[in-house]
């Protein structure tokens, strides 16, 4: 239970922002923790955020910042390095518990990892759309700025934290670079791609992804280049050979296979437009798995057909085109994707 009556209190508006260094705000004023010179007193503050909203116990944190010291001289220690931390916040950010500290019991506090979770959590989301996808993901990128509390980078109490929002960055910026790939923006797909993989150097999603854009761009050189940099990191490091999802795209890009990629484009040219929704529905049965339809308009669709040679996807269009023959006010053109 938190000691006193905290229904009156009023909790400083603060922003607090973990990611790379440590930096506080008040309102609008930034908190020069260099105030105080205990190095224990800045330790213990990134401790409590690391733990917020956790009561952590005396005995916790005497063991932690005062190891090996007589428990009773330690506690004394605690609640007077406590006290600077408390001289730089207001005294209502971290509270007094029967038995340690609570900071930010009442969730009252904006902390930029909170929030990168949260934006991170709202882009999984299946009821969304892939811009709104693009725009959330931006967003939480944005929110990260670097390693999170990286003054105490290698702490046992920020290790753990620093490692998995990391990974969740990685894997924010490979499912964006995913999405920007599947609607064709091909020099973001690089970007995100690029930068999940100087990351993380292993991540074949990432690599895989580079590969793709790479030679739907007409780079081929790049895109093997990429491949082979992941096999010698694989092999010198982990003494393994890649996936065989990896080693199939890159055998399909050398003997030229993906990069036949195809789009069929239908589009109704009728003054009173047909419903192309429809029109998507009744071809679906002739496609295959890997098609995928896209909606342009409600008068135009696409269809992308990957890694196709261009006898297969005119046999594809044929098909098309005598199912939909008695569709007079519906035009059906094909083309290599971008």
């Amino acid at each position: 239970m938190i000691r006193g009556d905290t229904s009156l209190a009023l909790v400083p508006s603060l922003r607090v922002f973990t990611f790379d260094q440590l930096r506080i705000f008040k309102q609008d004023t930034e908190v020069d923790l260099s105030k105080t010179k205990s190095r224990k007193a800045r330790d213990l503050l990134r401790y409590m955020i690391v733990y917020r909203r956790k009561s952590v116990p005396n005995e916790v944190l005497c063991e932690m910042f005062w190891p090996g010291m007589d428990y009773e001289f330690a506690k004394s220690n605690l609640h007077s390095t406590m006290y600077l931390v408390k001289r730089l916040l207001g005294s209502n950010v971290i509270l007094s518990t029967d038995s340690g500290y609570i900071f930010d019991p009442n969730n009252e506090v904006w902390v930029d990892a909170d929030e990168f979770e949260r934006i991170i959590e709202l882009a999984e989301s299946k009821d969304i759309s892939d811009e709104q996808k693009i725009s959330l993901i931006e967003k939480a990128l944005d929110i990260y700025k670097g390693d999170f509390m990286k003054e105490n980078l290698y702490e046992d109490w920020v290790l753990p934290h620093k490692e998995s929002y990391k990974e969740m960055y990685i894997n924010a910026l490979v499912k964006l670079s995913t999405i920007y790939l599947a609607i064709g923006d091909i020099s973001k797909a690089i970007e995100k791609a690029k930068i999940a993989f100087r990351e993380d150097p292993f991540n074949e999603i990432a690599c895989m992804t580079m590969m793709k854009a790479y030679t739907r761009w007409g780079k081929h050189t790049e895109a093997i280049k990429v491949y082979k940099q992941l096999c010698k990191l694989l092999k010198k490091e982990l003494d393994i050979e890649p996936s065989g999802d990896l080693t199939k795209l890159y055998n399909d890009i050398v003997s030229g296979k993906y990069d036949q990629r195809w789009i069929i484009v239908v589009e109704s040219v009728a003054e009173q437009n047909s419903d192309i929704n429809a029109v998507a529905k009744k071809i679906g049965f002739l496609l295959r798995n890997n098609d995928n339809i896209k909606l342009f308009s409600k008068q135009k669709l696409g269809i992308y057909l990957e890694g196709t040679p261009k006898s297969t996807a005119e046999n594809i269009l044929s098909r098309i085109k005598e199912y939909l023959k008695n569709f007079a006010d519906i035009r059906i053109k094909i083309d290599r994707a971008r």
